[in-house]
């Protein structure tokens, strides 16, 4: 029941569906969903889902997020805007992230999720892109261009697991899959994609060892084909400005609302201010900055803006305890997920999932530096994936000083059903 209603919170927490259908708005599933699984969560009986089989020290840095969040309000350059962004969105992503990492027993629990994300991709996808009505392609409702790439480009790991399966139906759904979400990048024309779409390339062709190179060739081939084909002239003129960064907008120090000056004025809030300005308060302190006030009071105009990098979003807002958490937590899952896929059991699943994980952080960290994604639900999503994934490890291992592992029954299923997790009593 935990993994199922989770699952289903997966289509609109992830992949806003009630955008699409807007009666299924009504019903607030992004409050009912996360709300029914910690009531499923606190009366579940099995070990494996204890609150301290997630603890740990990824998970301490990002309870400290949470922690510097809440306190950064009383000094925020907004306390309103932060008050109501911690209680109304930081607060439920971090219980949702928890809820995941409960809820995992086993590897095929992981890929179940990974299932699940591919087919919201696949679906929400879709529907922004029949609805589309020319231009750069962005999600209904609630993603622009740019976010809308990132999320496609974390979802492309999962369909290249599903082409290594036996299974007729999702190996050619993970062909489908991934060829749709390559396209799907190319219609969003982000430059940061591009990037992040280049390094999980790079990735799957050099490091993802439990593919067959033959699979790695034909899946990045099958990349380069799209490319090539649906990416017009106009596309690679936009791609080939990240070749001349001196000559972009962005990078040119000509305009302060370009991304290499707003970087350089994040930075310099988070020296500043030991606590920083406060949770998804970076806009209203840029705009009350003393640049802002020098432009407007001489005739020009300033745009409040976002930090366009989940990095300096984070230092900025929160400070350097802030950065230092987020970065850690970061460097600590990539250790540890490396550590898996180097000493997993060929025959089992642990390898191929820890290095699709990888592929997904990959992703992230090199499309979400130029996108204010630091607190976004995508990386709350693959915070709690990796975490009930990695809490496997000690059981799979045999924890010292752990008892036998023990199953518990699992009701409700009538066809190949999932098999608990060995939890240690």
């Amino acid at each position: 029941m935990l993994l199922w209603t989770l699952g289903l919170s997966l289509f609109f927490y992830n992949w806003p569906l009630q955008a699409v259908f807007p009666l299924l708005a009504k019903l607030k599933p992004t409050i009912l969903l996360p709300a029914l699984a910690g009531l499923v969560w606190l009366t579940d009986p099995l070990p494996i889902r204890a609150h301290r089989r997630v603890d740990g020290r990824i998970y301490r840095f990002l309870a400290a997020i949470l922690c510097l969040g809440f306190l950064s309000i009383p000094f925020s350059a907004n306390r309103r805007v932060s008050f109501d962004f911690f209680t109304t969105d930081l607060i439920f992503s971090f219980a949702w992230m928890t809820f995941l990492a409960a809820a995992i027993r086993t590897e095929r629990d992981v890929e179940w999720l990974m299932r699940a994300f591919a087919i919201g991709c696949f679906a929400y996808t879709g529907f922004s892109f029949a609805r589309s009505g020319g231009g750069r392609l962005a999600g209904i409702a609630y993603y622009d261009a740019n976010d809308l790439g990132l999320m496609v480009l974390c979802a492309l790991p999962f369909s290249v697991h599903l082409v290594r399966k036996r299974g007729g139906i999702w190996k050619l759904f993970g062909v489908v899959s991934a060829a749709f979400g390559v396209y799907i990048v190319i219609q969003t024309e982000s430059r940061g994609a591009f990037l992040g779409l280049v390094a999980v390339g790079a990735y799957i062709l050099t490091a993802y060892r439990s593919v067959s190179k033959a699979v790695r060739i034909g899946v990045v081939g099958l990349a380069v084909v799209v490319l090539f084909v649906f990416a017009g002239g106009d596309y690679w003129t936009r791609m080939s400005t990240v070749l001349k960064p001196t000559e972009d907008y962005n990078f040119s120090g000509q305009t302060a609302a370009g991304r290499g000056e707003i970087w350089k004025r994040g930075i310099g809030y988070m020296l500043k201010n030991p606590v920083g300005v406060g949770l998804n308060a970076f806009g209203q302190a840029d705009g009350r900055s003393e640049l802002a006030i020098a432009m407007v009071n001489s005739g020009h105009g300033f745009k409040w803006t976002a930090p366009h990098n989940s990095f300096v979003q984070v230092g900025a807002e929160l400070g350097v305890g802030g950065a230092f958490c987020f970065i850690s937590a970061i460097v600590l899952i990539f250790k540890a997920l490396l550590r898996v896929s180097k000493n997993a059991d060929p025959s089992s699943e642990r390898g191929p999932i820890a290095e699709a994980l990888t592929a997904c952080m990959v992703a992230y960290v090199v499309s979400g530096f130029f996108l204010s994604f630091a607190y976004s639900t995508l990386i709350y999503f693959l915070f709690g994936v990796i975490l009930g994934f990695l809490k496997l490890e000690p059981l799979i291992r045999g924890a010292k000083g752990t008892a036998s592992p023990a199953r518990a029954p699992v009701r409700g299923r009538r066809k190949r059903p999932f098999r608990p997790a060995q939890a240690a009593r």
